[in-house]
This record gives C-alpha cells, structure tokens and sequence, in this order.
C-alpha cells in the first residue's frame, strides 16, 4: 500500500508555491469541516492534525527541503509518483536563499549535521578516554614494581592538579577580565546617560559627564537660589499686605470712632439746645405767669 504524501494531504503538487500550499491548507480544513458528522472524532482529530502537520512542514523551506529529500530517498531513484503528475519534484533549494542552498548542497540539514556534530565530539571524547586508558594500562602493564605503579598513579595526580590549578588561575583572569570590561562598560553607559539626561534637560550636549555634573550642579544652585529669592519677595509681599490691611483696619476704626464721636456731639448740641429753648419757655411763661398774677392785683387797686 502506497503512504499518502503530505502534498496529497493538501492537495497540491510537489512544486507548489507557499501560496498554493496555504491554499491547499484552507481547502483541506473546508473539506475535512464540512464531513465532520459524517466521521468519529478520533479519526477526525487525526486528519486534523495531519493537516496541520502537512501545512507547517510544507511551509517552512527548512523542513520541506528534509521532507523532500527523505521523500525522494525512499522512492529510490527520485522518479514522480501521482501527486507529482509526471513532474520531477522542484529543488526546495530553487526556493531558499543562497545560504540554505550552500547547505543542501553539502547535504546537512540543520537538524541532521547537529545530530552529527554531537556524535562526533562523542566519538573523539571516547577516543580521548580509550587513549588514556590504554596508556594507563601500558605504563601499568609495563610496570613490574608496586614502586613504579605508585610513581605512576602520584605523576597522574600530580598532572591532573597542574591541570586543575591552570584552569583555575585561567578562569580567574577570564572572570577578573570580563568583571573589567563590565564596569568599563557600565561606567561608559553611565556617563552616556548622564550626558543624554543633560542634554534633555537643558538642550546642551556636553563633552564628558563630569562637566555635565558640574552644569547641572551650577544649574540646580542657581534654581535653588532664584526659589528662595521668589520665597523672599512673595514673604515681603504678604508682609507689605498685612501692614496694609492692619493700617486700612485701623482707619477704618478710627474713622468710625470719629464719626461716633461727632455724632455723640451733635447729639449733645442738640440736647443742649432743647435744654436751652425748653428754658427759655419755662422762663417766658413763668414771667407770663408773673405778669398776668401783677395784672389781676392791680386790677382791683385800679377800680
């Protein structure tokens, strides 16, 4: 039986485009959507994800590239099969920049030559450990005495002290190195900030942070100066207008003082006045008084 090929999976041919197979995509998930009822869900969850599979491996010039060579290997010589309708399958390479088809051309895939890099550094780290092993067991072999075989084992430990000690002192430098270039880097992205932050605030670009320190230092002394004289004058003023207020408070006391006091005199005049008329009547009608009490004496006499 024939395995169904992810181009047949979407329904387009090997050369297709990235737009052909988003659309074969599409289409697929139509069909597959549309005989959902018709289908029990393990099987459609099953064609789901192969279709998804089929897009994202398909779309992706990398592993379309491994598909298609691993698809090609497994027919053999490399002839069409129905899906392709007669047509050799298009190099994934004609498709991909120059980088990806360099690596083609060698024949590692990313994944692939990976896969034997590691095996390499396994096989040449093997190596390593059988080589030392087999001279260990030369120069033990080799060695008769229970002398000679300490003398072995103290020179490897010896060896592998050396060893250790270098990789300390080496990592120490590199540590104290890369602890030099950080500060230096982060003292240079400080002095870098400093200026930036000075420069947005003032809209002048300085050489070195320390002038920019310097300004800025000048400059919040001559804010800090300029605030306290403001404070100054704004304390004199509300001072000038308490005087003033007080004084206006005080004319005003004084003015109604005075007013009272005119007032309480004319008052007084007044009072003194009536005083005065209502004696000057008294005093004219008791003289009346007198006069008709004069009159009617001499009256009788007369007659």
């Amino acid at each position: 039986m024939i395995r169904e090929t992810l181009y047949q999976v979407l329904g387009v041919p090997a050369s297709a485009s990235t737009n052909e197979i988003e659309a074969g995509y599409q289409r697929a998930l139509a069909v597959l959507e549309a005989s959902e009822n018709r289908m029990n869900r393990e099987d459609y969850d099953f064609r789901r994800t192969l279709i998804l599979l089929a897009r994202d491996t398909l779309s992706d010039p990398v592993s379309r590239m491994g598909y298609d060579d691993k698809l090609m290997a497994r027919r053999g010589s490399g002839t069409a099969s129905a899906d392709r309708k007669g047509a050799k399958p298009t190099p994934v390479s004609a498709r991909l920049p120059a980088p990806d088809r360099l690596a083609q051309a060698a024949d590692t895939p990313p994944i692939r030559s990976r896969a034997m890099t590691y095996h390499a550094d396994a096989n040449e780290a093997s190596g390593s450990l059988g080589s030392f092993r087999a001279s260990s067991f030369s120069l033990s072999s080799h060695s008769s005495s229970p002398l000679r075989s300490l003398l072995a084992i103290m020179m490897t430990v010896v060896i592998l002290a050396v060893m250790l000690q270098s990789y300390l002192v080496y990592s120490s430098r590199v540590e104290r190195a890369y602890n030099e270039k950080l500060a230096a880097a982060t003292a240079n992205a400080e002095e870098k900030l400093i200026i930036q932050d000075y420069y947005h605030k003032y809209g002048e670009r300085l050489a070195s942070a320390d002038e920019a320190r310097r300004r800025d230092l000048e400059h919040r002394q001559r804010a800090a100066e300029a605030l306290q004289a403001e404070r100054e004058r704004a304390r004199a003023e509300r001072e000038a207008q308490q005087r003033q207020e007080a004084d206006r408070r005080y004319a005003d006391r004084v003015s109604f003082d005075l007013r009272r006091a005119e007032e309480a005199e004319r008052r007084e005049e007044k009072r003194a006045q009536e005083e005065a008329q209502r004696k000057q009547r008294e005093e004219a009608e008791r003289t009346e008084r007198m006069q008709q009490h004069w009159r009617s004496v001499m009256q009788p006499q007369s007659h």
